[in-house]
């Protein structure tokens, strides 16, 4: 069987580059292809690309938060392309692994309903996404993140602790923390994050701890700047940039890695948690959305929205997870039923319609 995956984002971006590899290894017997426009083909690694016009036997929308609104009250191009994707062969088209941002309301919600409810299945990974759809009418199942499945390897744990030492950070006692810039999709100010980070950095510090920085994406919004800004008001904070990763290994392979021999990660972007979850070890979670705060929700995972957090006041809910186990074993195996449920629900054509 063919399948397009449609709606991708970009594998610069590592959370991204995660769920498109746990689509790779779900449909290794399956010829699979990327299916995106020309514009994009600098944006996708590691997958077999085509042209978003191939014709495929099945589809599959795999952006995490692809239906993101940046005009709340109209509809963006970029909107409207992502629905045209899945408009054309629904039957043929399941949406699996997606969140619904808060951005998505009026006319686009009610747009995407509309589209959803002609797909074959539709999966998403956070509660508050499951509850507006279905309250819409959409017969959608609710799962979880699709990175959940990743599990980190010898290799991948081996090479973090070269690179950990590289950076003089004895794994025990390091606090890997993520980054993300702010926008109108997800607003928050800038400076009050950067300022929080410095804080957090300070008072870890203060305790014995090795914070560092993680750089997980270089898409739009790069965590870069905001990284070498936290840095240098912090007395040289070590970079980790997990993009610029081992030959032997994947970008998320490394990360796993990382977070599976650390200490502690405060995963402010979504995938660090996970990624770290997955490799059994809890995080603190500092959310920005619907789908980080999920977590805390249905996963009992420690943390607060960005908005909440106040390292200056003190930082005891951060240090109560250095060193904590958590078992990925209930998000994984409720992850493998929905796919085959979601999977169960295409209706495929007969190998004569095919040919």
């Amino acid at each position: 069987m063919k399948v397009g995956l449609i709606n991708l984002y970009s594998s610069q971006n590592i959370g991204d580059a995660a769920i498109y590899a746990a689509f790779k290894h779900l449909l290794y017997y399956h010829q699979l292809s990327a299916l995106i426009s020309v514009e994009q083909q600098n944006l996708i690694h590691d997958l077999s690309v085509e042209s978003e016009q191939t014709r495929c036997d099945a589809y599959i929308s795999v952006g995490g938060d692809i239906f993101n609104n940046a005009r709340p009250w109209l509809i963006t191009r970029t909107f409207l392309n992502n629905i045209r994707h899945l408009q054309r062969q629904p039957q043929r088209t399941i949406v699996f692994g997606q969140s619904i941002p808060r951005s998505t309301k009026g006319l686009a919600f009610r747009q995407l309903c509309r589209t959803f409810k002609t797909l074959a299945s539709v999966t998403v990974r956070d509660e508050e996404s499951w509850k507006r759809l279905t309250a819409a009418g959409v017969n959608a199942q609710l799962s979880y993140d699709l990175a959940f499945l990743h599990q980190p390897t010898d290799v991948a744990k081996d090479t973090a602790r070269a690179v950990l030492a590289s950076h003089h950070l004895p794994p025990e006692r390091t606090v890997l923390i993520s980054l993300r810039q702010f926008d109108a999709m997800y607003p928050h100010d800038n400076k009050r994050f950067a300022d929080d980070l410095v804080a957090l950095c300070q008072q870890l510090t203060a305790r014995g701890l090795k914070p560092a920085l993680l750089i997980q994406s270089d898409a739009e919004g790069s965590d870069q700047v905001i990284a070498h800004d936290i840095s240098q008001k912090t007395g040289a904070i070590p970079l980790i940039d997990a993009l610029n990763h081992p030959q032997n290994l994947k970008p998320h392979q490394f990360l796993q890695g990382l977070l599976a021999i650390s200490g502690l990660a405060v995963g402010v972007r979504f995938h660090t948690s996970v990624l770290a979850m997955a490799a059994g070890r809890m995080p603190f979670n500092l959310y920005y959305s619907n789908k980080g705060q999920d977590l805390c929700n249905r996963l009992a995972v420690p943390g607060c929205s960005v908005a909440d957090f106040q390292p200056h006041q003190g930082i005891s809910p951060v240090l109560e997870c250095v060193g904590r186990p958590f078992n990925a074993r209930v998000p994984r195996q409720n992850l493998l039923t929905a796919w085959h449920n979601a999977m169960a629900g295409l209706s495929l054509p007969t190998q004569q319609q095919a040919a």
